[in-house]
């Protein structure tokens, strides 16, 4: 798979915009060199999604591949495997939290992160939306 520099944990709470519109991305402590599809499937299981919508949350996707596509072209096997990331990017979601509820004090952020991963995860089990990225 293409590597490139990948951030790893580009979610809403690490984007900020400034009071001149202009965007920041912060916190880059688990960034490496990486196949690049992980950013993209960490972006869409928490900036993409839409709990109360699984076609929302797969128009948000595709709209974010798209447009990733024109500016750097996603390889046949990138897109085939994009699904398979995405799962993995849900079930940290969901382990991490499950874990630290059983090790340390939960928390309501904890349990927030638990139900994205749930929702995400039930929505890329579908297998209606399997090939919906491969249409190009």
């Amino acid at each position: 798979m293409p590597k490139a520099f990948v951030h790893g944990d580009i979610i809403n709470t690490n984007v900020m915009k400034d009071n001149n519109s202009k965007i920041w991305i912060i916190d880059f402590a688990v960034s490496n060199y990486l196949p690049r599809i992980i950013d993209l499937a960490v972006i869409s299981c928490n900036m993409c999604l839409d709990e109360s919508s699984e076609q929302t949350t797969i128009d948000n996707i595709t709209t974010l591949l798209t447009e990733y596509n024109k500016y750097n072209q996603l390889t046949e096997y990138e897109l085939q495997t994009f699904w398979t990331f995405y799962k993995l990017a849900n079930a940290m979601h969901i382990l991490q939290p499950i874990f630290i509820a059983k090790t340390e004090e939960d928390s309501e952020e904890n349990q927030y992160w638990l139900n994205e991963g749930k929702i995400g995860y039930s929505y890329s089990c579908k297998e209606k939306i399997t090939n919906i990225l491969i249409k190009r």
